[in-house]
């Protein structure tokens, strides 16, 4: 219920001045939440684990077909990880255990796999994080701190991108070999 109230408050900031009845936000909160559940449930239906999910073919990306535009992939099931604040948000609660279970125990770094530095960076590594502090608070004892765990590897593989001169990061990052180079923005 509380999501509704803020999904309402945001829509009703963005009429302008108008006054939009409490009716008419709260449904379009729940419009929002329902595109939620439909996006997440697709992924999880016709895509998981693969990284993300085409939409035209109804299916998982499983390779490397877009050139740069694909740096980020690597079969980690990214989609799920980038989801984890968001289930959490809808109150999703039965999705956000399952994804973190999936993720503790079937997701491994250990890839021989060139990245993107900013974008595992972003969403993948600050998934994992943002999951962690949400395991934390609604798993309390029951969670053993694997998503922290799955970061820290994560964080030192890509930290070899950062040294450098400036310690300005490198654009890609090999995750098992650690080999670095310039590359695009992504």
């Amino acid at each position: 219920d509380w999501l509704l109230r803020l999904l309402a408050v945001v829509a009703a900031s963005q009429a302008v001045g108008d006054e939009v009845p409490r009716h008419e936000r709260l449904a379009m909160a729940r419009k929002v939440q329902d595109m939620y559940g439909h996006a997440f449930e697709s992924y999880m239906k016709y895509a998981f684990p693969a990284d993300e999910l085409r939409p035209l073919s109804c299916d998982g990306r499983v390779q490397r077909e877009r050139g740069d535009l694909d740096a980020v992939l690597g079969n980690y099931s990214m989609t799920l990880i980038d989801a984890l604040d968001s289930l959490v948000i809808f109150g999703r609660r039965a999705d956000f255990r399952a994804a973190v279970d999936h993720i503790v125990t079937s997701v491994t770094f250990d890839k021989d796999l060139e990245v993107s530095t900013f974008e595992a960076n972003i969403r993948i590594l600050g998934g994992l994080l943002s999951g962690h502090g949400h395991a934390q608070k609604l798993f309390g004892a029951d969670y053993g701190g694997g998503l922290l765990d799955k970061a820290e590897d994560l964080a030192k593989r890509l930290l070899k991108a950062f040294d450098t001169p400036t310690g300005m990061p490198m654009s890609r990052v090999n995750l098992q070999k650690g080999k670095v180079r310039a590359g695009s923005s992504t």
